[in-house]
C-alpha cells in the first residue's frame, strides 16, 4: 500500500547534504548579527550614567564587527546553498 500523500523532491533542483549546510551557514550568519546587535542595545541601555554614554563608537565599533564577520558567513552560506 503506497501512501498518496508521499512527497518527491523536485528533480531539477535536488535537496542534498551541501544545500542543508548552507542552509545552516546562512542561520549562523544571521544568529551572530543578531547577537552582535543584541549586545551592543543591551549595553547601550545599562550604561544609566552620562559620561558613560560617550563610548558610542566603541559600540558601533563591535556592532560593526559582528555584523561584517556575519554577513560574509552569510554570503559563504548564500554561495553554497
Amino acid at each position: 500500500m503506497r501512501l498518496a500523500a508521499a512527497w518527491t523532491p523536485n528533480p531539477h533542483h535536488p535537496f542534498t547534504w551541501g544545500h542543508f549546510f548552507g542552509f545552516l551557514v546562512v542561520a549562523g550568519g544571521g544568529a551572530l548579527i543578531l547577537a552582535g546587535v543584541l549586545a551592543t542595545v543591551t549595553t547601550w541601555r545599562s550604561t544609566e550614567q552620562p559620561r558613560y554614554r560617550g563610548q558610542w563608537r566603541v559600540l558601533l565599533g563591535t556592532m560593526g564587527c559582528f555584523t561584517v564577520v556575519g554577513l560574509a558567513i552569510t554570503a559563504l552560506g548564500v554561495w553554497l546553498y
